[in-house]
């Protein structure tokens, strides 16, 4: 039974072999001739030309004679120093920064009357500039990427504006940044 079984196994082998050669082989044997292609065309015969007029000649060159030595050396410049920087005022105190941040909290109230999208929480961060008086001079709003419709940052800017610091609260910076969420 042995022999009968390695006999399939042989004649297996080769007729996948012969089907292999068959597949690749096959195609070259059996193609159809290739199409007559045509030779291209020949190229014109390139033209002669005749140049009417020559080149102009290029101008004499000059000699340049050598600058004369400076009979008094140049003196060097002083050096011109910027003006000193003014002094910065103190840092503010955690205590005064804490307080700064309640009383913007507090105020902060006053903006609900401003008409926004509902559902919406809008993420701001405000600058707020004082003036020599400890009024606000200016106030800058950045949404960031939420995007305020033109009515309302106008609103939330004069509202702000109205805002008035207490007398207890004397921040050393004219400058005022916190963020806020609506």
């Amino acid at each position: 039974m042995q022999p009968r079984a390695s006999q399939i196994a042989t004649q297996v082998a080769a007729m996948a072999m012969s089907f292999a050669v068959g597949l690749l082989l096959g195609p070259r044997l059996c193609a159809p001739p290739p199409a007559e292609v045509e030779p291209p065309a020949a190229c014109p015969e390139p033209t002669t030309r005749i140049v009417e007029r020559c080149p102009e000649e290029p101008p004499p060159e000059v000699e340049k004679t050598a600058p004369a030595k400076p009979v008094n050396p140049s003196r060097a410049q002083p050096i011109k120093r910027d003006p000193p920087l003014p002094e910065s005022p103190p840092p503010t105190t955690a205590e005064d920064r804490q307080r700064l941040l309640a009383w913007a909290r507090d105020q902060s109230i006053s903006l609900q009357g401003c008409t926004r999208d509902p559902g919406t929480t809008y993420r701001l961060s405000v600058t707020i500039t004082l003036n020599e008086d400890r009024g606000i001079e200016e106030v800058s709003l950045n949404a960031g990427p939420d995007t305020l419709t033109e009515g309302l940052r106008r609103c939330l800017e004069a509202r702000i504006a109205d805002w008035t610091l207490p007398d207890d609260l004397a921040p050393a910076h004219r400058r005022l940044v916190f963020g806020l969420t609506l």
